[in-house]
């Protein structure tokens, strides 16, 4: 592990039973940094943001936290060192918004960081547009506002490694992009973020660096322009692609190359 990579899984493989989800996997995850994970439906993505986590244990390999097994870590000293959005927004109980905010700063209880505690929890909700649902609550918000609510507390957590699953799946656009803004500032003020992305055109926009995984497998890991190319994404996705860049803004957009309704009749 080299001294800037904080998170780190070397020959990483899951199973369950006969079904295996992740094969041989290598990955750094480094501070400063938004690495976004690719791939289609069943690729292993999610499984990989777990053990990442350290919510999901590998059959085969290692995962390192700071050089240590992530599995060593307790759970207090987990929270303190790394926060996780999941796919899922799930709560039992009517919170209000600004009580799920506010669970982020549990790792803190009793510390000196709790000092700070209404502030980043202000930030946290200023940053992801949720201030006017303080008062509502979590189970009668939409999907969306449910995202930007766990977003938040995600943010209002401090961790310096942030772990999102899907962050972006139930956001209008400009609710994406103020995601992903702010994922890509929190990298840039020295964390390590860690997306998983369905959307390509997005993952070009602002990752750092981008992961293709396929089949469990890795199969590119570099900048945006060097592993989002055509052939590569055809043959991972199974579906045409093309890769072009915008004549405005320079932003590399992907898209699938669609057969029109006259060319399916015929």
């Amino acid at each position: 592990m080299t001294a800037h990579t904080l998170l780190q899984v070397l020959g990483g493989s899951v199973s369950y039973g006969e079904a295996t989800i992740l094969r041989d996997v290598d990955l750094d995850v480094r501070p400063g940094e938004l690495l976004v994970l690719v791939g289609p439906n069943g690729a292993g993505k999610s499984t990989l943001l777990g053990v990442l986590a350290g919510d999901v244990a590998l059959t085969r390999g290692k995962a390192l936290l700071d050089g240590e097994p992530i599995g060593s870590r307790r759970a207090g000293e987990l929270s303190r060192r790394r926060s996780v959005l999941l796919q899922e927004h799930r709560l039992s109980f009517p919170f209000t918004v600004a009580e799920v905010v506010a669970m982020g700063r549990a790792p803190w209880h009793g510390r000196d960081e709790s000092d700070s505690d209404e502030a980043v929890v202000a930030d946290a909700m200023r940053r992801t547009d949720v201030e006017r649902l303080a008062t509502r609550k979590f189970p009668t918000l939409s999907g969306g506002e449910k995202g930007r609510t766990s977003f938040a507390r995600v943010m209002a957590q401090e961790a310096p490694i942030v772990l999102l699953d899907e962050p972006t799946a139930a956001l209008d656009i400009a609710h994406q992009e103020a995601l992903l803004t702010e994922a890509r500032r929190l990298a840039r003020e020295g964390h390590s973020v860690v997306a998983v992305l369905h959307d390509l055109s997005l993952a070009a926009a602002y990752a750092d660096r981008v992961c293709i995984l396929a089949g469990g497998r890795v199969r590119a890991d570099g900048a945006p322009g060097d592993v989002l190319r055509p052939d590569l994404l055809s043959d991972v996705y199974g579906h045409p692609v093309d890769v072009f860049t915008h004549p405005r803004t320079g932003d590399l957009i992907v898209t699938p190359l669609r057969t029109s309704v006259e060319e399916v009749v015929r």
